[in-house]
């Protein structure tokens, strides 16, 4: 008994008396695993804008095609309801288009490509002092205006124009 409690005193001291272990406890790091997804059609979407622009300037003869920011976000909503899909800021001189839908999803890729011509058409007005609107007898482009829009991208040949390709 006695040999007993002197192997547990001896014990308890050494065990006392030794510095403890620190433990580390924030885990080992990992790499995280991260995914990048992109839908195919923006690469081909920007070359046809960059495309188009060029096309567009030099068949309106404009030395320079404006600047366009192509957003791949939620597009903003009006309090209405409706959405934005396209804006010409004449501000900056820059077309705005974005390309998701307020609820999540992609806009259909016709009516990015319709909506990019229609505010070309906008940036083409501004730039020519809306001389188009005044030879319809008007002071600037009225607030319902998309009709007049389709005729003019119909007139121009724009819509007929080629389309990304697809691969």
């Amino acid at each position: 008994m006695k040999i007993l409690r002197l192997l547990l005193v001896v014990s308890l001291f050494f065990g006392c008396a030794t510095q403890p272990k620190k433990q580390n406890t924030l885990p080992k790091a990992q790499s995280t695993n991260v995914t990048l997804v992109v839908t195919s059609n923006l690469t081909e979407l920007q070359k046809w804008v960059i495309t188009m622009s060029k096309k567009c300037a030099e068949q309106l003869k404009v030395a320079q095609p404006p600047s366009i920011q192509l957003h791949y976000i939620s597009s903003p909503s009006y309090k209405d309801g409706s959405y934005l899909l396209g804006y010409f800021l004449p501000k900056t001189n820059e077309i705005v288009i974005w390309l998701r839908h307020p609820h999540g999803w992609d806009y259909n890729l016709d009516q990015v490509k319709r909506t990019f011509f229609h505010e070309f058409l906008h940036w083409y007005d501004f730039c020519t002092g809306d001389k188009f609107w005044k030879d319809q007898g008007l002071e600037k482009c009225p607030k319902d205006h998309n009709s007049i829009f389709e005729k003019r991208l119909k007139d121009l040949g724009w819509w007929e124009i080629e389309k990304p390709s697809k691969k």
